[in-house]
């Protein structure tokens, strides 16, 4: 009997012993928790005060105080009231000018203050928010804060920039109506004008055909030139004639023009060209007389304005001439008329193709 209860208690106190070690862990031991998505808890900014001023309506106060808490509430928790664990302090005073909402951003913590001003001029309620929040990204690049700051993405940038991949600066500039978006539209034009300057780096050599003509009743007039561009140089050869019909002398005059020019590069291009006549010949006919000359003295002075369309630039200009041909003989080299002048204006057009 008493083997049977020894064997009886051995078999119950080796079951306990095998089976106490789990139910002790698992009573006393809690489970280990994985947070791995905790993000740090942001800093916090007290909104000390927003003050507007004369003639500010409901509507913009409402848009300038949204817009203020929205582009804090990206890095901080915002409070109202003094808080003590709070490092920085932001205030805003705002008030209407002429035509303008004029504002102030003032940030403190323990050691410094940050100030940042603005205003929006004749602005509607987008381009407010949009001025008022670049000024907000301004204050806080200044404060040197430990956060990674977010550049605001404005209303107007999409318009901007199709206006500029079009080359219409026109529509562009019609958006300049606040401080802010206007310094944000004209980085855009340097930075796209900067870009067509690497591109037009890379552009050395340019060849322009232009030509011009003028007709009255009696009188004729035709222009044409060629020149190549080593940018910004360039030289070329160009012909002026005229043809004058009247009762009394018919005149048909020629000159062959050396151009020297210069091109340079804007939003446009611009060439401007001197011409000097190097050969020519002039005929002067009447009832009877047939006279001739090839001795003239003058010049001539274009300037153009180019379009790009890839490679190819589309020009128009104005010419300017003065031409004096002198000594007309016979075919007996006798002189029956000293000098004829010619000088005027001519619209010219023309192309160029630029590689």
């Amino acid at each position: 009997m008493i083997k049977n209860n020894k064997y009886f208690y051995t078999k119950i106190l080796s079951t306990f012993l095998l089976i106490f070690p789990l139910i002790s862990c698992g009573y006393f031991q809690k489970p280990l928790k994985i947070n791995s998505d905790k993000s740090p808890e942001k800093p916090k900014i007290v909104l000390n005060k927003i003050d507007f001023g004369n003639a500010i309506s409901e509507q913009r106060k409402r848009i300038v105080k949204q817009t203020l808490e929205n582009e804090l509430s990206n890095y901080y928790q915002i409070n109202n009231k003094i808080d003590k664990d709070a490092i920085f302090t932001i205030s805003l005073y705002v008030n209407s000018g002429f035509q303008s909402v004029n504002y102030q951003i003032i940030l403190n913590d323990s050691k410094k203050q940050f100030v940042e001003a603005d205003k929006c001029i004749k602005c509607d309620s987008a381009e407010l928010s949009d001025t008022l929040r670049q000024s907000i990204y301004n204050i806080l690049k200044k404060s040197e804060q430990n956060i990674v700051l977010k550049k605001p993405l404005f209303r107007y940038n999409n318009l901007v920039e199709k206006a500029l991949d079009a080359k219409d600066y026109s529509v562009a500039k019609i958006r300049k109506s606040s401080v802010t978006v206007r310094n944000i539209i004209d980085d855009l034009l340097n930075e796209k004008k900067s870009n067509e300057n690497e591109l037009i780096k890379e552009t050395n050599f340019s060849l322009i055909l232009t030509g011009g003509f003028y007709k009255s009743a009696n009188i004729l007039y035709t222009n044409r030139a060629l020149t190549f561009f080593y940018i910004p140089f360039g030289i070329g050869i160009g012909n002026l004639s005229y043809l004058r019909e009247s009762n009394e002398i018919n005149y048909e005059l020629e000159s062959t023009q050396l151009l020297l020019s210069y091109k340079l590069y804007d939003i446009f291009s611009y060439v401007v060209e001197y011409g000097y006549p190097f050969m020519g010949k002039g005929k002067a006919v009447s009832t009877g007389k047939n006279l001739n000359t090839t001795s003239l003295s003058g010049y001539s002075l274009k300037g153009f304005i180019g379009y790009s369309y890839k490679d190819f630039e589309l020009m128009v200009g104005i010419n300017s001439f003065k031409k004096k041909y002198n000594d007309f003989y016979d075919s007996g080299r006798n002189n029956y008329l000293n000098e004829y002048e010619i000088k005027g204006y001519l619209i010219s057009g023309g192309i160029a193709y630029n590689f």
